[in-house]
């Protein structure tokens, strides 16, 4: 009897159970967070591991970064086509070291900073926009060479030439104010308005250089010696 009245309950609960509607339980790839990276499709052939990555042409999507491009992560492996998904490891998202491909010759502990062609470089030594992503833990010998690095966020670093104003002398024994006036009928007209032309000239190159800092957008600026 007891054999029964179990059938019959299962009979219950099975019926009960192919009447529920059918509910598809799915993961979206594209949300929720991620631990070390995560796969991205490339918007170009990627024929070189451990190459900086960009922002792509879409969130799904990442490039091979640029010197002046804002680097987001490290891609690990090759992509043989466009569209071929690639593993992207954030700069930032692991206490471990990551491997970077060198432009030049790094030593020890240098700073590094994206480069062209996502390689990494030295501190540059040409004014422009740039991308300091940490520092190197093994030295590279060459351009190409694979290091190992420790990387942060990509902070910004504004480079901007050397500063265009010289070096002026003040020997006239003046008194300095608010005007430039022209002088005549002391015998040495010729000598002192010089020197005026000379402090408008450096000022005028001290205001190109100011402007040189105003004009960028919030960072870390550096000027070339």
């Amino acid at each position: 009897m007891e054999h029964i009245i179990l059938m019959a309950a299962a009979i219950i609960l099975l019926g009960a159970f192919l009447q529920k509607p059918a509910r598809l339980l799915a993961a979206n790839i594209a949300e929720g967070t991620h631990r070390d990276g995560r796969q991205k499709r490339v918007d170009a052939v990627v024929s070189t591991r451990f190459l900086l990555a960009k922002a792509g042409s879409d969130v799904d999507h990442v490039d091979i970064c640029g010197a002046s491009d804002q680097p987001v992560g490290v891609m690990n492996d090759e992509a043989e086509a466009i569209e071929d998904f690639i593993n992207v490891q954030w700069l930032n998202a692991s206490e471990q070291s990551r491997k970077v491909v060198a432009s030049e010759a790094i030593t020890v502990e240098a700073d590094i900073y994206a480069a062209a062609s996502g390689k990494v470089q030295n501190e540059p030594t040409i004014a422009g926009t740039y991308w300091l992503i940490g520092k190197a833990r093994l030295a590279a010998a060459a351009d190409g060479d694979v290091i190992e690095a420790e990387l942060h966020e990509p902070i910004k670093v504004v480079v901007v030439a050397a500063q265009s104003q010289d070096s002026l002398t003040d020997s006239t024994g003046g008194t300095a104010d608010t005007t430039l006036a022209a002088i005549s009928g002391s015998g040495a007209d010729s000598d002192i308005n010089n020197n005026f032309a000379d402090l408008a000239a450096q000022l005028a190159k001290i205001k190109t250089d100011v402007a040189a800092f105003t004009h960028t957008t919030p960072a870390i600026v550096k000027r070339l010696t």
